[in-house]
């Protein structure tokens, strides 16, 4: 499955083996537009990051659409460009110009994260753009200004002012 998200209402999902091709839209006051972002969720569902808005959680058994409102979860930021989901009940959520929001989703508890200028284990810029966990489950972050890992040991590590070179083999 293809999931297709944008600027326009709503999001797509293209089954490539059959090139069936399906639009799902928000309910009620849940509007589903405006995404800059899809991952997958952790119960087999998919996230969606809207940049203004709601994140919004769909559960592909059900296929019900619901915002982290919803669930009973709210956040102090609106402005967003990425989610990920660790596997272990945690949703990092980047924002544009707010740092980054932890969200234990069993505890619906939210903590954050953002550039502290006197700081340098805070994180380096305040414009999260991407979320990864690698092998050894370091939280990587690329936001405005460089790069962090070891989010959820509580230890930032930057690499925004190092001198790296990089040998193509």
């Amino acid at each position: 499955m293809l999931w297709i998200g944008g600027k326009f209402q709503g999001v797509g999902r293209l089954d490539c083996s059959t090139n069936e091709f399906k639009y799902y839209q928000g309910r009620g006051n849940l509007k589903i537009d405006n995404i800059v972002h899809l991952a997958h969720a952790a119960d087999g569902g998919l996230w969606l990051t809207k940049h203004h808005g709601e994140i919004i959680h769909y559960d592909k058994q059900t296929g019900i659409f619901s915002s982290l409102s919803d669930k009973g979860i709210s956040l102090s930021v609106s402005s967003h460009w990425c989610t990920y989901d660790d596997g272990t009940g945690h949703l990092y959520i980047g924002h544009a110009q707010g740092g980054m929001s932890v969200v234990d989703l069993k505890r619906k508890a939210v903590r954050y994260l953002h550039n502290l200028p006197d700081n340098p284990q805070s994180l380096p810029g305040n414009s999260v753009y991407t979320i990864y966990k690698d092998r050894l489950e370091n939280i990587w972050v690329g936001t405005n200004r460089g790069s962090d890992y070891s989010i959820r040991k509580r230890r930032i590590l930057q690499f925004s002012n190092m001198n790296i070179k990089i040998r193509i083999l």
